[in-house]
């Protein structure tokens, strides 16, 4: 009789089985701490980022919808085909109010799935890697050479709150520094929540912003030519509200720069 204390066999096999469970567990902490980054997944097809990988996969990143085909000469969104050299929103102003614009993607696809991951997918630090990567897209213009400094198109305090984030502030952050040129934070302001802008005519976008935005310091802005940042440009009505007041500040001149942009 062994008296009711477990066999010798028993207590090698809880071992043994401990001793796995042990090894699964450090060889996935291995895992985890040598191969796999710290972000967890690709914000445009969700799949585990390696170390050898930044903030998008390798095949996401390679594959995102550059824009490469002729762009409109005021805002910088894609044109839809060649011959054209505004877009169907700045093709009939009087004013233009910007000088000139550049888009880094299409806003389609891979393009608008990874906009909705920088507004909605908690990933502030993903608009610092997007605005280093539109630069690539600012350096090809032929009026790059003039900026003087960079301004981001505000959330409004109460959309603020609710992200936690200002997307075009950290795109605005890292163009910046990826063109060595001085980012100004709040010089502009969102007076009023303005609506979505989603499924408004133009007429109705004009109205929508009209008199939302304001200048706070126009000491920064006057005399200087301006690259305005956000994150999407569709037709282009936040970017003109954002410029018009910004010229009214006493800008020379302002530039948009955007994420994605689209036809």
């Amino acid at each position: 009789m062994n008296g009711g204390q477990p066999s010798n066999s028993g207590s090698k096999c809880m071992e043994s089985s401990m001793s796995e469970s042990g090894f699964k567990a450090g060889v996935k902490i291995l895992l985890r701490e040598t191969l796999f980054l710290p972000n967890g997944v690709c914000p445009v097809c969700g799949k585990v980022l390696f170390r050898t990988e930044s903030y998008l996969c390798e095949r996401c990143a390679q594959s995102l919808p550059r824009v490469t085909m002729p762009s409109c000469k005021y805002c910088g969104k894609p044109l839809p085909e060649k011959g054209l050299d505004f877009c169907g929103d700045c093709g009939p102003l009087k004013d233009p109010v910007l000088a000139g614009g550049a888009v880094w993607l299409h806003y389609s696809g891979s393009g608008q799935r990874l906009v909705h991951s920088l507004k909605f997918g908690h990933l502030p630090q993903l608009g610092s890697w997007i605005g280093r990567q539109m630069a690539e897209a600012v350096r090809e213009k032929d009026w790059a050479g003039k900026l003087e400094l960079v301004v981001a198109v505000p959330l409004h305090e109460k959309r603020l709150e609710e992200r936690g984030y200002d997307q075009s502030s950290y795109l605005a952050e890292g163009l910046a520094g990826a063109l060595n040129l001085p980012y100004k934070r709040k010089v502009l302001k969102r007076l009023y929540d303005t609506p979505h802008q989603i499924g408004l005519s133009r007429e109705e976008r004009l109205i929508n912003l009209t008199g939302a935005f304001d200048v706070l310091e126009k000491k920064a802005v006057s005399g200087k030519t301006v690259l305005l940042v956000d994150d999407v440009n569709t037709t282009g009505s936040t970017l003109r509200e954002c410029a018009e007041v910004l010229k009214r500040a006493g800008a020379r001149a302002v530039y948009a720069a955007a994420c994605a942009g689209a036809q």
